[in-house]
């Protein structure tokens, strides 16, 4: 993503799943995936958010699920600025300019945050409960977003722990961590299966795979956090 503090220039988010035959595990099954996929953003200087790509669920927030090879204005956002978004395996995530969140595409995890289970949502809808948010995050089928504050909510489905709410069902609607609660949060991330964040004293989280720990109390404040 790249902009500077005043506009945006070009934000061009992607994700690809490799053309080569391989097997993943994913929420507890065996997938072989063969196909590439691929699913863009762009972010134009006049704030007009166009996707291209696989269409599959309605992700690309265009009413339809066919999938398109070339960039198409989202014209359900149009006369909505949005600041940036966060893509998941099946989701998608936006975050406006007046610090509130929409999603789309499949939300059979909860991953839509809307409050049920949902098949599909072909063109973006409010997220409810969510206001003052600065940072969204999307993982594979589990999505998070934090505050001005410093809250950090999740919802989604809640496999191995991922959303840190010491529960592992699906979550439809944002809920705080409340873990992190006493903690304020500067910074966060999703990983496909796994869940991650930086307080503002520099401690680092991680919680996933049989865990909600503590891992690291880092020395040093870290200014950002990726995953690959």
């Amino acid at each position: 993503m790249c902009w500077n503090s005043h506009v945006f220039h070009v934000v061009i988010a992607f994700e690809t799943l490799s053309s080569e035959q391989v097997e993943e595990e994913s929420e507890g099954h065996v997938l072989r995936t063969e196909k590439v996929h691929i699913r863009n953003t762009m972010l134009l200087q006049d704030s007009a958010l166009l996707t291209w790509g696989d269409g599959k669920d309605g992700k690309l927030g265009h009413h339809t699920e066919e999938s398109l090879h070339v960039p198409y204005l989202i014209t359900a956002l149009q006369q909505i600025p949005i600041m940036s978004v966060a893509l998941g395996k099946r989701h998608s995530l936006f975050l406006t300019e007046e610090n509130m969140v929409l999603s789309c595409g499949n939300g059979q995890f909860g991953q839509l945050g809307l409050g049920s289970i949902e098949d599909a949502r072909l063109t973006p809808v409010l997220i409810q409960g969510l206001h003052s948010i600065t940072q969204i995050a999307a993982g594979d089928y589990h999505s998070m977003a934090l505050n001005k504050d410093g809250l950090l909510h999740s919802w989604g489905s809640g496999s191995w722990g991922k959303l840190g709410v010491s529960y592992d069902g699906n979550v439809s609607s944002p809920r705080i961590i409340s873990t992190l609660t006493s903690s304020s949060v500067q910074s966060m991330a999703c990983g496909a299966h796994h869940s991650a964040c930086i307080t503002v004293a520099g401690d680092v989280w991680t919680w996933s795979l049989f865990c909600l720990s503590l891992l690291a109390t880092c020395s040093r404040i870290i200014e950002s956090i990726s995953f690959l």
